[in-house]
């Protein structure tokens, strides 16, 4: 029995050394594998990192230039208001409030016409000014020198109603802001807008072609408008006032169709 087992021992394969290199660095990469599909290791967890890992100098490399980006935004100047042109201002204007949030409400609150009027020549103030009413040349209308009802939609007619009360309003603007809005360029545009309204109104007051104020929809003028005469007033009273102000001249009755 003793001969047997000592032949058994002595038939044993000899380890080669190579053999074991190989076979203790496939057990290293099975322990690294192991370790990375660890199911408590997560990559947004420090602690659960293997060392081999944490000392690895790639996410020591990114660490240090997130730390020294953020501390190149904190400490960075603020650059301000750039006047240089106008388009730098209007690029680096703060306006100190959320106006795209105040934007976005005036667009989903709106329900009547006056209100999606209202959005309309706010956002178009913001974004296009220069075709805003407080342009250079605000909407500029036809040969009849009236603004059509909704404003540079050619498919509508041309009506006294908006016209009569977007020159008051331009008027009223004068007087209030005369450094800014008693410019050629506003009173020139009012004088043309009330000269077209003028031109049109009948030996009975009444100014027309007029937008039926009941039917905003309508595509059919109306021949009276009681709408329409309040802003008839509007526009008398504003153009009174600017001229007794000393804002407006007299004698400047505008030219139909000057834009």
């Amino acid at each position: 029995m003793a001969e047997v087992r000592q032949r058994k021992i002595t038939k044993e394969p000899t380890a080669d050394p190579a053999t074991t290199t190989s076979d203790e660095n496939e057990e290293l990469i099975d322990n690294n594998d192991n370790n990375n599909n660890d199911p408590d290791f997560s990559w947004s967890a420090w602690s659960t990192w293997p060392s081999s890992l944490k000392l690895s100098p790639i996410p020591l490399a990114l660490l240090a230039l997130f730390a020294t980006l953020y501390y190149q935004h904190l400490t960075s100047p603020d650059p301000g208001l750039d006047l240089r042109t106008p388009e730098s201002c209007v690029a680096t204007f703060n306006f100190t409030f959320r106006i795209n949030a105040a934007r976005s409400q005036a667009e989903s609150l709106a329900t009547h016409s006056w209100e999606y009027g209202t959005a309309a020549e706010a956002i178009t103030e913001l974004v296009n000014p220069g075709k805003s009413v407080f342009a250079v040349e605000p909407f500029p209308g036809g040969k009849s020198g009236l603004l059509r009802n909704y404003l540079g939609q050619e498919s509508w007619f041309a009506e006294t109603s908006g016209t009569a009360l977007l020159a008051a309003t331009a008027y009223r603007m004068a007087v209030i802001k005369p450094e800014i809005y008693a410019q050629a360029p506003y009173l020139d545009w009012a004088h043309a807008k009330r000269a077209a309204v003028v031109s049109r109104i009948d030996d009975d007051g009444f100014a027309k072609p007029a937008v039926n104020p009941l039917k905003h929809s309508s595509r059919e003028p109306v021949e009276a408008s009681p709408e329409g005469e309040s802003f008839l007033v509007m526009m008398g009273s504003a153009w009174r006032d600017c001229v007794c102000r000393g804002v407006c001249a007299p004698e400047d009755q505008g030219r139909v169709g000057w834009r």
